[in-house]
């Protein structure tokens, strides 16, 4: 669906036409990418007819929707290949677009550079948080980041993460979607491309937002991490945070060679889905222990407050105003330690949600039962849910001292009743804090059993059902 040209590429050229996902639109079925950077958004349609029947064939195409071309960023604006974005807005020169790539709302463009033995290549993608604060523009807001290589592009093509992982984060529908960034970072190594170029293959790496936030932990300045936080979210960032903190193993240990060979040898797994595998569940130690210090830190993540003068609803009649005078529950705003935590393992416990537990194969009076996800995969959530409660209980034993801190310096300010408010908002964030882990930790022991078993009936779990129920 691709083809390269030189430089007599003109602004009308078809340079590469791909098919949207349902996911992305329903109306909308294909894009095609021009010469200067233009995205055509085409619908399909069939109004032809056979023996009296309509055809199912597409006899017309329409253009819907024209989107400009990307703007071009300055060369200072990115650090390292596809890394920190530009959301430059102001239009710049024109593209030469001699390759394109197309992929889920992911666009790689290879254009001309003013050094003909170079070429520059543009990556854009929707940004969510750019367009949040894009106040009240009506433009789609896109990051865009540019690197220059050597050569021509030839071919691109995006390289799929190992199948063991991709089946973590498996729901019904499309696989990714426009959120996968954020809703498996815990899960899914970050985007790669293989590039054929005239000098050669070169693979290039898209960081996403969580791989970022590693960066700016391992350089530990405060104020872009607090900026990276105030932009993307409290909650949303504690989450990306929370994926460092409680990693499975820790990188160049006891531990990171026993996955490696565990990987290899129990899993099967080729050397480099092997690597691509341990990239996810293993972080270094410096990593770790610098993300756990920006989690528990509430100049980050904030602090539980009891809100000013309000408290909870008593249980009355919803048509009654009176007041019996009876105890309510202060209504509190949590952390977004709380907060983070929740939404990590939501994201976790997704796919068990979404496509549940069991797989049913009904064949005439003969019935299969099996595990809906692999054994494989499904003994990579347990370590990652495992890993994870593990570490917020060891959090949780830590919270008398931060309790202890945080109301030392309230006491100077507000007195005895703002100590009070802060216990009391510490304490319901604590107990809510341990309650998700008891249920994370039943999940995960549910999960390991059911694996084991399937493990042990050698993959149909009727032989056990059937035992069980008797004559």
């Amino acid at each position: 669906n691709s083809y390269s040209r030189t430089s007599t590429t003109k602004p009308t050229d078809l340079v590469h036409i791909a098919i949207l996902d349902k996911s992305a639109s329903q109306n909308l079925h294909l894009v095609g990418i021009m010469g200067d950077g233009r995205r055509l958004f085409l619908s399909t349609f069939s109004y032809g007819y056979y023996n009296g029947r309509t055809t199912p064939r597409p006899s017309e195409l329409r253009v819907k929707y024209v989107m400009r071309a990307p703007d071009r960023p300055p060369f200072g604006s990115h650090k390292g290949v596809f890394g920190v974005g530009s959301p430059h807005r102001s239009h710049s020169e024109s593209l030469v677009v001699e390759y394109a790539f197309c992929k889920e709302g992911l666009y790689l463009f290879s254009c001309e550079a003013d050094d003909h033995s170079h070429t520059q290549l543009l990556l854009t993608s929707k940004d969510f948080t750019l367009g949040a604060n894009a106040e009240g523009t009506n433009d789609i807001v896109e990051s865009v980041t540019m690197e220059l290589i050597r050569g021509h592009v030839c071919a691109i093509a995006e390289m799929e993460p190992p199948e063991v992982l991709k089946q973590t984060v498996q729901v019904k529908g499309d696989l990714y979607g426009d959120l996968s960034e954020v809703l498996h970072s815990a899960m899914l190594p970050a985007k790669r491309f293989s590039l054929v170029s005239t000098s050669g293959t070169l693979i290039v790496e898209k960081l996403r937002p969580v791989d970022l936030l590693q960066n700016l932990v391992e350089s530990g300045n405060r104020d872009h991490i607090r900026n990276f936080f105030q932009n993307y979210g409290l909650a949303e960032s504690a989450c990306m945070c929370l994926i460092f903190a409680a990693s499975v193993v820790r990188s160049n240990s006891a531990d990171a060679d026993f996955w490696l060979d565990e990987l290899k040898s129990s899993f099967g797994l080729e050397a480099d889905e092997a690597a691509a595998v341990m990239q996810v569940i293993a972080k270094s130690p410096f990593v770790i222990e610098e993300a756990r210090k920006v989690f528990s830190d509430p100049d980050f993540t904030g602090r539980p407050v009891q809100e000013d003068d309000s408290l909870g609803e008593i249980s009355t009649p919803v048509a009654s105003t009176f007041d019996m005078g009876g105890p309510r529950e202060p209504k509190i705003k949590f952390s977004a330690r709380l907060d983070g935590f929740a939404l990590l393992a939501a994201r976790l416990l997704r796919p068990v949600w979404d496509i549940g537990v069991f797989s049913i194969d009904a064949r005439g009076s003969k019935v299969e039962y099996g595990l809906a996800m692999n054994t494989k995969s499904m003994r990579l959530l347990e370590e990652r849910i495992s890993s994870l409660v593990q570490y917020m209980i060891e959090f949780t034993h830590h919270q008398e001292y931060i309790l202890s801190e945080d109301s030392r310096g309230y006491i100077s300010e507000n007195g005895r009743r703002t100590r009070q408010k802060v216990e009391i908002a510490m304490a319901k964030e604590q107990s809510c804090i341990t309650s998700l882990c008891s249920l994370l930790q039943r999940c995960y022991e549910t999960l390991k059993m059911l694996r084991m078993l399937q493990e042990k009936t050698n993959g149909n779990l009727a032989l056990l059902v059937n035992r069980l129920e008797g004559p």
